[in-house]
């Protein structure tokens, strides 16, 4: 019954009243978390805007290879996860040496989200027989975006023990499943979206714009599903921690 009751309040967020109040302090928490972060981490623009110069002029080489697999590790890890430390709340001050006191954190859950990541990927296959639905099964299903970023919220939330890695995973399964409603609707509307313009670009052969598609969406992303985790957890903090 309380899966139900769950789903219910989860879908309350999107009565026109209570979405405006939300979004509106979402836009709020979205100026706050890129003014926070571009002070620190404009060098991730630049270092990837550095990258595709160099590619449009042509050159090519093992450096090249190498400099282009450091941007994906960025953009995949360290862009996420110091986006997320932005928009989370914090009694800290958001200063460099915030950052910098959860680079534990950013390396325990970089090692582990691999781990965590491909047995739901086998799951997701198991159940839909086929891995032409590989990309499917992430965006629309299992919800893999979500999932990692509240579990990194949860593991941000703890003492940062390797046992918090296993209890901030539970957690984050149990927020994705008792606000499903909510987590789908709001994702599958923002991929649809994201979609949209990536097929912008795919016609005007401007593929390279995708980072830059993807850099404008993840604060918006990301701070839409920190406000959500901050007013469930606010709602529902014993039914997480009372395990």
């Amino acid at each position: 019954m309380y899966l139900f009751q769950s789903w219910k309040e989860s879908l309350m967020f999107f009565k026109p009243a209570n979405f405006m109040l939300f979004m509106l302090v979402t836009l709020k928490s979205i100026i706050e978390t890129v003014k926070v972060w571009l002070k620190y981490f404009w060098w991730i623009i630049a270092f990837s805007v550095a990258l595709d110069i160099i590619a449009m002029l042509g050159f090519e080489g093992p450096m090249l290879s190498i400099l282009d697999i450091f941007e994906q590790l960025l953009v995949n890890q360290i862009l996420v996860f110091t986006l997320i430390l932005a928009a989370r709340s914090s009694v800290k001050r958001k200063a460099f040496t915030y950052f910098w006191s959860y680079k534990w954190y950013v390396v325990l859950l970089t090692v582990s989200e691999p781990f965590f990541l491909f047995p739901l990927v086998f799951l997701g296959l198991l159940i839909f027989r086929g891995p032409e639905y590989f990309d499917i099964i992430p965006k629309y299903f299992l919800l893999f975006g979500p999932l990692m970023w509240t579990y990194a919220l949860f593991f941000f939330d703890s003492k940062g023990r390797i046992k918090d890695l296993f209890l901030s995973l539970w957690r984050s399964f149990k927020m994705i499943i008792f606000n499903y409603p909510f987590y789908f609707i709001m994702f599958l509307a923002i991929e649809l979206i994201k979609d949209g313009f990536y097929f912008i670009t795919d016609i005007l052969g401007l593929t390279f714009l995708d980072f830059y598609i993807n850099l404008l969406f993840l604060p918006i992303v990301i701070c839409i599903f920190t406000n959500f985790y901050i007013k469930r957890m606010h709602d529902q903090s014993k039914f997480y921690f009372g395990d």
